[in-house]
């Protein structure tokens, strides 16, 4: 997807809103989910070329964006999940094991955003929520925001020079003027 002009405008500006930040998230979480499944289609056949290990590096650096865009909002409440995982011994399926996992849940615009946690790092103050069998899916990187943009967002958080305005996005401003204002706050 090509990047909103308004969004390039407020990162020039040193502005990041919640859009933005949601925006980004979404778009390394997705591209994330897309390594790791390339990551599992490789484990499964000869990879001469590295082509597994490099979506593994891949997928790592993607959830290392993903963690530093959520480090600046706090988690809404702790999702508890049933995972599903099909099981092999060399080549032969043994069957489906069904695991607990904990996730810590954060609301980000209109996105949600799940960040594994282990039961014994789950914050006291967080209410739970039970959401049963969990599974994600990847993406059209079509449909998602550039790489480029995002390590743009990436380094300004990095840099620490800049404002995060969790209010109203930049695209519902009805004039230019005030599109402006609101990127000058």
């Amino acid at each position: 997807m090509k990047t909103p002009k308004y969004m390039i405008e407020a990162i020039q500006n040193k502005v990041i809103t919640e859009e933005i930040l949601g925006a980004c998230t979404y778009s390394c979480n997705k591209r994330a989910k897309n390594c790791r499944d390339k990551e599992q289609e490789y484990r499964t056949q000869f990879d001469y070329y590295g082509n597994g290990r490099k979506n593994r590096l891949k997928k790592d650096n993607y959830y290392h964006m993903k963690d530093t865009f959520l480090s600046l909002v706090t988690p809404v409440c702790v999702h508890t999940a049933i995972e599903s995982r099909d099981f092999y011994d060399g080549r032969d399926y043994i069957g489906v094991d069904k695991v607990k996992r904990f996730y810590l849940y954060y609301k980000v615009g209109e996105y949600g955003f799940h960040q594994p946690i282990k039961e014994k790092e789950i914050p006291a103050d967080l209410p739970r929520e039970d959401i049963g069998e969990f599974t994600t899916y990847g993406k059209n990187i079509k449909d998602l925001l550039s790489t480029d943009y995002c390590k743009k967002v990436l380094a300004l958080i990095e840099s620490g020079d800049y404002q995060y305005i969790p209010q109203q996005p930049l695209k519902e401003a009805q004039t230019v003027n005030e599109r402006d204002l609101y990127i000058s706050l």
